[in-house]
């Protein structure tokens, strides 16, 4: 990771999966996968390449949304801006702090999905059981989604990494 054109592949991939493959497999749950991608690409690289890609990945998703329009701008811009406060806290050799980022971040977007949806409807019958269960598998998902890709980048890392010899 780390080139921009092959990071907007990425986020074409990511979205497609998102908002048209998954679906079509699992229809009751929703699956968000760009979310934790974008905390890794956020804490893994450079301010302004995380924050060209929250760009170019909230344009994505507003294009496939029936919410308000920037709904994405700002949550990605939110967390953006958190992670790049602590940043320096996030360790490689520690997955205590990747995972509470990205079960964090995931519940900042639900948070605010749901807000923006209650406010445009004025409805609120629509939080039951079975929207609190797809919230859930949706931080589930977006859980182990984030740790599979902290696993394979801090493997990399860690062999990459020269090892001290004991004199």
């Amino acid at each position: 990771m780390g080139i921009l054109w092959s990071d907007i592949l990425y986020i074409l991939f990511i979205t497609s999966l998102q908002v048209s493959i998954i679906p079509s497999l699992l229809p009751f749950f929703a699956v968000d996968l760009l979310t934790p991608w974008l905390v890794f690409n956020f804490i893994a690289l450079g301010t302004s390449h995380g924050f060209i890609l929250a760009i170019l990945s909230s344009m994505a998703l507003e294009s496939h949304s029936t919410i308000s329009a920037g709904i994405y701008f700002c949550t990605y811009g939110i967390i953006g801006t958190i992670i790049c406060m602590v940043k320096k806290h996030i360790s490689w050799q520690n997955f205590m702090p990747w995972s509470t980022t990205f079960l964090l971040s995931q519940f900042w977007v639900i948070l605010f999905e749901t807000i923006v949806f209650l406010v445009k409807t004025g409805n609120a019958l629509f939080f039951n059981l079975s929207y609190g269960m797809n919230a859930l598998f949706r931080m589930l998902s977006t859980f182990v989604f984030g740790l599979l890709l902290f696993q394979n980048a801090s493997s990399l890392i860690i062999e990459e990494t020269p090892r001290e010899s004991a004199l």
